[in-house]
């Protein structure tokens, strides 16, 4: 009789722990910054009131170039849901350039979420934020500069590996994770900026038979580190870059 009492105890003991574990597992992992180079935004707080949920988020650019309101196309949700399933209405997303009453840097931007009802417990659930965004500051390009020393560099959706230059010539290897990539072979222009104008190249050389593509840049004069260049792709539009915040009180 011993044996079975023990026997019962020691299998809810275990149901209940696989219950746990499997709970744990449920739950999904925080996620409180997000990061498109040279973009960066951040989870900062939360203000809970009786009628009302505040968030607010740190947008900026890694490299201190200028960050103004026109340089992404936000598309918030209308509701956002915990990891229950309740839904909370999103009121209202403002952009500014103050955050918690200080006022921010010409690279950094703050954004403030006013949800409602605010919920009850963000302790244990957690609030899942999907958005997107448009960056239509690489309307006109993608630009970079040799003398960034990162390997990949990386612009925006686009990384550019084992960059060298001889004389007149630049050549690359370039990972383009625009969404069309895998499913055509997309069409690009590079040109060099030289006194805020576009250089065209004497010779193009791509090879796209593989990825990531081989790019070799032929010009009249010699290059630069220094020299500044830019990616423009000319069959696609604009990709859509689609990221989740998961955010919990206290954490």
């Amino acid at each position: 009789m011993k044996v079975v009492v023990l026997f019962s105890l020691l299998f809810l003991l275990g149901c209940e722990l696989s219950i746990t574990e499997a709970d744990e597992q449920q739950r999904l992992p925080i996620v409180e910054s997000i990061t498109r180079p040279p973009l960066l935004i951040t989870y900062e707080d939360m203000i809970k009131t009786t009628s009302e949920l505040t968030l607010t988020f740190l947008a900026s650019h890694t490299d201190q170039s200028a960050l103004t309101k026109e340089a992404y196309q936000f598309q918030w949700p209308s509701y956002v849901y915990d990891s229950e399933g309740i839904a909370y209405k999103v009121e209202s997303v403002a952009t500014s350039s103050e955050l918690s009453d200080e006022s921010l840097n010409d690279y950094e931007m703050g954004i403030t979420m006013k949800l409602s009802p605010p919920p009850v417990d963000l302790e244990t659930n957690r609030l899942s934020i999907p958005f997107y965004m448009v960056p239509r500051l690489y309307e006109a390009g993608y630009p970079f500069s040799p003398s960034e020393n990162a390997s990949p560099l990386v612009v925006g959706d686009i990384s550019l590996y084992n960059v060298a230059i001889d004389d007149s010539t630049i050549q690359f290897d370039m990972v383009d994770n625009h969404p069309d990539s895998s499913n055509r072979n997309l069409q690009y222009l590079f040109t060099r900026i030289s006194d805020e104008q576009e250089v065209y190249p004497l010779f193009s050389r791509i090879d796209d038979s593989s990825s990531p593509v081989r790019v070799e840049l032929e010009f009249a004069e010699p290059i630069s580190p220094n020299d500044r260049f830019q990616i423009d792709r000319t069959t696609a539009s604009l990709p859509e870059w689609r990221f989740t915040f998961v955010i919990a009180e206290g954490e």
